[in-house]
């Protein structure tokens, strides 16, 4: 059972938006290092930007820069940044974007370059994949038209041509560019609800589907929880849609517009890292095999399928760190989930599908830095309904526990877990977590 330590923890809700604005250890790494900063603006794959402002007789203006917590070293020393800054974001591949509420700067890591896009791009659908992003942006010249454009990681664009197949006569604003979807070979772009366009980024191609029967039933709402996948570079896979009947559905197509599943309710849908979709009502579990894809010889559990998660209780961190000041890369730090004065022996957070193809798992948990001394993680690992891993070591003296677990033949895994810790509810914290088949 969780104890209560310190203060009460109805007190919670009046501190809550004091807590993981950003992560507490990012905060200390950078003291630790002692790191000259006024403010962290944004983390994203060990990597946070900086951002210093310098008011004084020697120096003065707005810098920043971007530092590796997990290697404890810059990778983009601070330069000057004379820009007005309204908002960043990680936009993914050592890449951050930067607004002035206009226009959009590219800070790429690995050139350590600023890159003003002379463009105006939809600001937080700008998603870098292999150098790459497809986004819905608007010329800064000329009419001053939208479209859909490719852009690089050198601040390169070119227009995807999909718009010239819209056959609506009107002028498109951004509302139309809202649902843009690219995983780095395809992007995906659905024009108001019913017709879609797939787009090839290696071969520039666009295919053009258009389903009326399938817009007339879901073009109200299920874009709220839309979920868009490529399966093999053969099928557009619809998950998660809200219908008009307020139900969730999932649905198939291939690239000619020719339904594979009929639109389907469901409690919910996924696409795995294997081409294919699992459907899961009630306790059930049924896999649709698509594209069959091969299972990797080795894969990041963080980025596994969840059948199951409480997002409010699992804090990705850009450096998880553990009490005596280790840190750790691919990290997730877990809270508690359950009602701290009820009955319940184990909080729950996730459920991830294996589909029975992976042998083992391996990682290491660590005891973070939010932990008390004298408090305690009991964790166990849930595979197909049944304990194949229970540890109550971990805790102050003990704070790395690396783990190497036999998963052979298991479709869901779970964990469950209690201990001790303070009103944080910060319990423990999970590195670098791999499959392998």
């Amino acid at each position: 059972m969780k104890r209560i330590v310190q203060i009460c923890l109805i007190m919670t809700g009046i501190f809550l938006g004091a807590f993981h604005v950003y992560g507490s250890s990012t905060y200390q790494i950078l003291k630790d290092q002692q790191i000259e900063f006024t403010d962290i603006l944004v983390e994203g794959d060990s990597l946070v930007l900086v951002r210093n402002e310098k008011n004084g007789f020697s120096s003065e203006g707005t810098y920043l820069g971007v530092y590796n917590c997990v290697e404890r070293m810059w990778i983009v020393e601070y330069q000057a940044y004379d820009e007005y800054l309204e908002s960043s974001y990680y936009a993914g591949d050592g890449i951050f974007a930067l607004s002035d509420g206009e226009t959009t700067t590219l800070l790429n890591t690995k050139t350590q370059e600023f890159l003003k896009l002379d463009i105006n791009v939809n600001f937080y659908n700008l998603h870098f994949y292999n150098g790459c992003a497809v986004s819905g942006a608007r010329e800064s010249y000329g009419d001053q038209l939208y479209g859909i454009y490719e852009i690089d990681e050198a601040g390169n664009y070119q227009n995807t041509g999909i718009t010239d197949f819209i056959t609506e006569n009107k002028i498109l604003n951004p509302d139309d560019f809202e649902f843009v979807y690219a995983d780095g070979k395809q992007a995906v772009y659905i024009y108001d609800g019913e017709e879609f366009y797939i787009y090839n980024v290696a071969t520039a191609e666009v295919y053009d589907i258009y389903n009326p029967d399938y817009a007339d039933k879901f073009w109200h709402g299920w874009t709220d929880t839309l979920k868009v996948s490529i399966c093999g570079e053969k099928y557009l896979v619809l998950l998660n849609m809200e219908g008009t009947d307020g139900q969730n559905y999932y649905a198939v197509m291939d690239f000619y517009g020719s339904m594979i599943t009929e639109a389907t309710k469901c409690d919910l849908a996924i696409a795995t890292e294997k081409g294919n979709i699992v459907v899961k009502n009630g306790d059930g579990l049924n896999e649709i095999e698509l594209a069959k894809l091969e299972t990797p010889e080795e894969q990041s559990l963080n980025l596994m399928p969840l059948l199951e998660t409480n997002r409010s209780w699992r804090n990705e961190q850009t450096a998880g760190m553990d009490i005596q000041g280790n840190t750790y890369g691919n990290a997730i730090e877990y809270s508690f989930v359950t009602n701290p004065f009820g009955t319940e022996e184990y909080s729950t957070c996730d459920a991830w599908y294996l589909g029975g193809n992976y042998s083992r798992l391996t990682g290491t948990w660590y005891f973070p830095a939010d932990q008390i001394q004298d408090g305690f993680a009991h964790i166990r690992l849930i595979g197909d309904g049944n304990v194949i891993y229970d540890n109550s070591e971990l805790n102050a003296d003990n704070c790395q526990i690396d783990f190497d677990i036999d998963v052979s033949g298991i479709r869901e895994l779970s964990f469950e877990y209690n201990g001790i810790c303070d009103m944080t509810d910060i319990l423990f914290g999970m590195s670098d977590a791999k499959l392998y088949s």
